[in-house]
């Protein structure tokens, strides 16, 4: 497995999991005038920055599929 990739899955992993953590035990008390902020979004959007729209849009499904 490429290295590239090890870092992907290594980043997916930990930030993925612990976004969704956050997302549902945390979030709900942050709530400024009706909105929430949206960790997963963040980290997907972070993640197709870095490894490019392939891995960003694979990822984001993952997360998505995750969290609900």
């Amino acid at each position: 497995m490429h290295h590239e990739t090890k870092y992907l899955i290594f980043i997916l992993i930990t930030f993925g999991l612990s976004s969704i953590i956050i997302q549902s035990f945390v979030v709900p008390f942050i709530e400024i005038a009706g909105c929430r902020p949206d960790f997963v979004l963040i980290i997907v959007l972070l993640i197709s920055k870095r490894f490019g729209t392939v891995s960003g849009s694979t990822s984001g499904f993952i997360l998505g599929i995750l969290q609900d």
